[in-house]
C-alpha cells in the first residue's frame, strides 16, 4: 500500500472528525429553525395535504455517503406510502449546497398535477430546477438529474410518475437559510394551491 501525500496528511489529521462533529450537530439545530419556520408557515396556511401527511414534526436525519460525502436531511412536511408521496425535503450536502426540494408522486401528483401544469410558468424567473432523472432518490445538480426550468420542460409535467422542483442555496447563505427555505416553501404551497380554489 502506497499513500498519496494528501492521504498521509488526512490520516494524521487529529482535528478534523473532532470539528466534523460539531458542524454536523449545528447543522441539525440550524434544520430545527428551518423546521420551525415551515411550521409556523403550515400552520397559518390554510393548506389541505393529502391524507396521512407528516406536518407535526416531520424528521431530520444525517448520512454518511450520499455520492461519497455526508448530509443532512429535513423531511418536512412528509408523506412517503405505497400509493403516494408529497414531502418538502431541505438537504445539506457536505461541500456542495442548501437544498430545498418538493417531491411529488402517485395519487398525490394526480391530485396537483392540473395546478402544476396551469401555475408553474409563474417559476421560469426564479432558478428553480426541474428532475429529468428516472430515479427520483437522486439529489445532485448534474445534468442527469436536474436541469434549470423552462417552457421546453413544462411539457413533460403531463408525462412524468412523479415531479421533483428544487431550489439550491450556497454554503454561505446558512445564516438566512430558514427564511430562504420557507421563503420557497410558501411559493410551492401557492403554486399548488391556485387551481384546487378556481
Amino acid at each position: 500500500m502506497i499513500l498519496t501525500e494528501n492521504e498521509k496528511n488526512i490520516i494524521a489529521d487529529t482535528d478534523f472528525l473532532p470539528s466534523k462533529i460539531v458542524v454536523m450537530d449545528k447543522i441539525r439545530s440550524l434544520f430545527s429553525e428551518v423546521r420551525q419556520e415551515l411550521r409556523n408557515t403550515i400552520n397559518e396556511s390554510g393548506f389541505i395535504y393529502p391524507v396521512e401527511t407528516d406536518i407535526a414534526n416531520g424528521k431530520i436525519f444525517k448520512g454518511e455517503n450520499y455520492n461519497s460525502l455526508p448530509y443532512v436531511i429535513l423531511d418536512y412536511p412528509k408523506l412517503y406510502s405505497s400509493t403516494s408521496t408529497f414531502t418538502f425535503r431541505t438537504m445539506f450536502y457536505w461541500g456542495c449546497f442548501f437544498s430545498a426540494t418538493i417531491h411529488i408522486s402517485g395519487e398525490s401528483l394526480n391530485k396537483y398535477r392540473t395546478a402544476i401544469k396551469k401555475n408553474i410558468s409563474s417559476l421560469l424567473d426564479d432558478q428553480i430546477y426541474f428532475c429529468v432523472n428516472d430515479n427520483p432518490w437522486e439529489y445532485h445538480y448534474e445534468k442527469s438529474n436536474y436541469v434549470l426550468l423552462n417552457n421546453k420542460k413544462i411539457g413533460l409535467i403531463e408525462k412524468r410518475d412523479f415531479i421533483k422542483l428544487s431550489k439550491k442555496f450556497d454554503l454561505e447563505q446558512y445564516k438566512i437559510l430558514p427564511y430562504l427555505v420557507d421563503n420557497y416553501y410558501q411559493t410551492i404551497l401557492k403554486l399548488l394551491s391556485l387551481t384546487l380554489n378556481d
